[in-house]
Parts: structure tokens; sequence; C-alpha cells
């Protein structure tokens, strides 16, 4: 999924608050506070039910152990129940299975783990000597477990570990071993991609929801399920969702002071371009009662949408009720229609876009 951007209104006047939304390092404390609570709804990748039992399970401390637990939750390694054994070794003080002392470098920072390719290719260099396209050969081998192959690439390993000081039945074994595991692998690079951004993400949201839960929320515009979700969840968590408001709102959620605005068409359906009349007339001056935003917005807003934001709650701040503000516009349209004058709507219906993918991207670099 592409994640949304959070964007400074005023980003390039504003360069410094521009820097307090990059993190300085990959270890800030309130970024892993949430992350190893489960807090992760609204976090690249780690919004599932699933891989937020793992992270309360495993409660990464660190970068790295971010990156591990992005890694277990793929099939293969749920499938062998990896996420287990990582979290018993943490444990076991280095008293973890390794088949030969060779292999403690390679798999330390998995706790014994094997859950890389870039692992499997250390191991070939370090226990078996194996570089360049002959260590091609034998991780090919070993992930393809064609037996011709195989021979060939265990005869190479051997032989290599061998000359490196380790024994026949140990290289037996550590090759056993890349054989058994390699299925479970995946490129560590990747991962790394995967965890930063979601460490971002989460950076973002523990240190300001608000811009970042805007910025969510606009992005999800076109997506109600998860909108909805989004929304479901600041009801709970906070902060606060402001109803939309003709003085305040614009075409999408915004950051207000500590809370975020809904944008005008959460509370009634318009086109992009009557939403733009409103606020190309607010320019001039924020609206202070009804009757002076009715004369303002002559000739310029269909009856039809003047009744909707009355019926949404676009008028409440101007004063009176609900049933009071749709009174008022009808009497107001009625009025100037018997003066021969009329209203209406423009052409164009379009609805609010986000841009050309329907999306937002999180970060500005």
């Amino acid at each position: 999924d592409t994640v949304a951007r959070v964007r400074d209104p005023d980003a390039e006047r504003n360069h410094e608050k521009q820097e307090e939304w990059q993190p300085r390092d990959l270890n800030d404390g309130s970024t892993f506070e949430i992350i190893s609570e489960g807090n992760t709804t609204g976090v690249y990748l780690l919004e599932s039910r699933g891989i937020r039992d793992l992270l309360t399970t495993i409660k990464p401390e660190g970068f790295d152990d971010l990156v591990n637990v992005i890694s277990l939750y793929r099939p293969a390694p749920l499938e062998g129940r990896l996420w287990q054994k990582y979290v018993e070794n943490v444990d076991r003080q280095g008293k973890v299975y390794m088949p030969h002392h060779s292999l403690l470098g390679p798999l330390e920072m998995t706790r014994g783990l094997l859950l890389y390719r870039e692992q499997v290719r250390e191991i070939l260099s370090v226990s078996g000597g194996i570089t360049g396209q002959d260590a091609v050969f034998v991780e090919r081998a070993l992930s393809a477990r064609k037996t011709a192959d195989l021979q060939s690439a265990r005869l190479t390993f051997i032989r290599g570990a061998m000359e490196n000081g380790i024994d026949e039945d140990d290289a037996q074994k550590i090759f056993d071993y890349l054989l058994h595991n390699i299925g479970f692998t995946y490129d560590k690079a990747y991962s790394c991609t995967q965890a930063y951004i979601s460490y971002r993400s989460a950076f973002l949201k523990a240190h300001h929801p608000v811009e970042y839960f805007a910025a969510l929320l606009d992005s999800s515009e076109d997506v109600r399920d998860r909108k909805n979700r989004y929304l479901e969840y600041l009801d709970r968590k906070g902060p606060q969702v402001f109803p939309p408001d003709v003085n305040f709102s614009g075409r999408g959620f915004i950051a207000e002071n500590e809370a975020i605005r809904a944008p005008m068409s959460e509370g009634c359906d318009m086109t992009i371009e009557e939403i733009d009349t409103v606020l190309d007339e607010r320019d001039g001056g924020p609206y202070k009662s009804l009757e002076g935003l009715l004369g303002r917005l002559s000739g310029k807003l269909a009856m039809e949408t003047a009744i909707n934001m009355a019926e949404g709650g676009l008028f409440d701040s101007l004063g009176g009720g609900r049933k009071e503000a749709k009174e008022e516009v009808i009497a107001f349209y009625d009025e100037h229609a018997r003066a021969g004058e009329f209203f209406r709507a423009h052409g164009d219906t379009t609805k609010p876009q986000k841009g050309d993918d329907g999306q937002m991207s999180l970060f500005d670099d």
C-alpha cells in the first residue's frame, strides 16, 4: 500500500518543522514504546492483528528487532513457527543450538535463526570459504533442491569447509542446516527498507499524531472502510476530530491546533468547484453570520448545496440550530427567486480528488 504523506502547508517557510519530522536515529524510545505495545493502527505494515500480536510478544527494542519481526511475519517463517523460537532464544543466554561455532557471527543478530539470504552467503564465505560464482551456485542449488546440483554443491561446500579447518562431519551438519532452513530466508535489504518506512510512520504517530492522522485520513478519503477504522481509533484514543465547519474546514482533513478538522465534504455532498467557491470567498475574511455568508455567496452557490451544508452542520458555528439554518437558507433563496434572481450550481460535478493516483506519500525527503 502507498502511505499517506504528511505535508506541512508552510513547508518551504518552515524548514525547522520539517526537520522535526525526521527521526534523528533509529532507536527513539517513544517510537518503540508504541510499537512494542502493538499500538500501531495507521503504521505502515504493522496494522494487522497478527503482526500486532507478534509485536506485543517479541516487544522489539531496536531497529534490528523490528527488521526481524517483519521478516518473521511472512508465510514460510510463520508456518515454521520461527517467531516462537525467536522469543524462546532470548532467554537461553547463548545456549542456542548451532551445528558449528562458525555460525555464531552470522546468526547473532537473529537469535540463532536463519532468516536472511545475506546470512546464507555469509555462512558460505565464513564456514565454507566459498565466494563469487561458486557461492551463487551453492545458494541456488540449496534453494532449488535438485538432486544432481545438490550433490555437487555439497561437495563444493565440504571441500571448502575442510580447507577452513572444519572437519567433514561438522561440514555436513552445516550444509544440512542450510538446506533445511533456506526456505525460511528472505532478502534482508528489502526487510530493512520496509522496517524503515514502518519506523518513520511510527515515529510520526508518536511525536506528531495530529499532522500524521490528518494526512492519513486524507489519503484514505476514497477508501471508506479504512477511513472509518481510523476515525473509530481516534474517537477512542485521540487526537480529537472536529466536525466540518464553513469557517475552518478545507478540501481535506487538516491539523487544527491539537486536533484534526474534517473537510467540508464530510458534512455534505459538495463538488470541488463549490468547495473552492466557499474557500475563495472566505479568503476575504471569515463568515460572521449565515445571512452574511448567503449574501457573499449570492449567485455562486446552489440552494440545494446550501441546504445540505445547513443539514450537515457546516453552519453550526454561525449560531442557531440546523433546522433554523435550513429555514433561513430556504427563505433567502425564495426571496431572491421572487426577485427574478437565479442560483445555479456550477457545471463541474467532480468530487474532491487526492491526486493522479488517489493517494499521497507520507515523507518528503
